[in-house]
């Protein structure tokens, strides 16, 4: 499997972590994020929204040739 890397975004469009899809994720605050995926093409997911305390997971898996994420806790 190909690790990509992401972005994630504030809703101000700051990009406040980036980081490689399998390894330890970012601790961030509660809100809603737009989060990039960089695959070819890349990936982006809007209102990914994250809650105190627990884990939101984005899983991306081959799909006709490209890629698609889900969104999942």
């Amino acid at each position: 499997v190909t690790a990509f890397s992401y972005t994630v975004y504030d809703v101000a469009g700051n990009a406040v972590y980036t980081g490689t899809l399998g390894d330890q994720g970012p601790k961030l605050p509660a809100g809603t994020y737009r989060v990039v995926i960089h695959t070819s093409p890349e990936i982006v997911i809007e209102q990914v929204v994250v809650s105190d305390q627990q884990t939101t997971r984005i899983k991306v898996e081959r799909s006709n040739g490209g890629y698609k994420a889900n969104v999942g806790g």
